[in-house]
């Protein structure tokens, strides 16, 4: 390096030994989402982020890598990502050409899918000696369907279920009580009788 120093009349010049600039790790900044977004699990949330070198040079594709807590989401300055329900520490980590790395962290409230009953079919009558009764749900996310003493994993693929029928009455109107609760952070639940005929 040389320093070259001058009062308008005279100059006088250093020149520094040889010395080696290790530089610095890169830049990196989360821009998408904001501090205060929310997100909702299982539609693709978008993340957007950016990085840069000690050079200036701008870093994307392999040299930017998104995390979900420990888990890897992808790579890129953009992406589209699934997210779990409930408060989410996103991380974006970048990598420059020398290996080294720098990371940028922001937290997320994810919102659950609202729990919907998107399918129910259950017969309208039964004979006389049925004693269990064949139900299809499908559910807008993961859940436990409880009704006749018995709970099954729902979702939201379709599922056909077998439960007991009440004893009585022997024939006429019987009420089958059903629950849907879902999964994960707290909703509250769906409950619904089923008006089926005894012939």
């Amino acid at each position: 390096m040389r320093v070259t120093v001058n009062d308008s009349f005279t100059a006088a010049t250093a020149v520094s030994g040889p010395f080696r600039a290790e530089g610095v790790a890169p830049s990196v900044s989360i821009t998408t989402p904001g501090p205060r977004s929310a997100a909702t699990a299982g539609g693709p949330t978008l993340l957007v982020g950016e990085g840069t070198d000690d050079s200036g040079r701008t870093l994307g594709g392999r040299s930017l890598t998104w995390f979900a807590g420990e888990r890897r989401l992808g790579r890129g300055a953009t992406l589209r990502a699934s997210l779990p329900a409930g408060r989410v520490r996103l991380r974006l980590v970048a990598r420059d050409r020398q290996g080294r790395t720098s990371t940028a962290q922001r937290s997320v409230q994810v919102q659950p899918v609202p729990l919907e009953i998107q399918r129910l079919d259950a017969p309208a009558t039964v004979p006389r000696p049925a004693r269990t009764l064949t139900v299809a749900i499908n559910t807008s996310t993961a859940s436990r369907l409880r009704i006749g003493g018995r709970t099954f994993r729902v979702g939201p693929p379709l599922r056909r279920v077998t439960a007991p029928l009440p004893r009585r009455p022997a024939s006429g109107l019987l009420r089958v009580p059903l629950r849907v609760t879902a999964d994960g952070p707290a909703q509250p639940p769906i409950t619904r009788d089923l008006l089926i005929y005894r012939r």
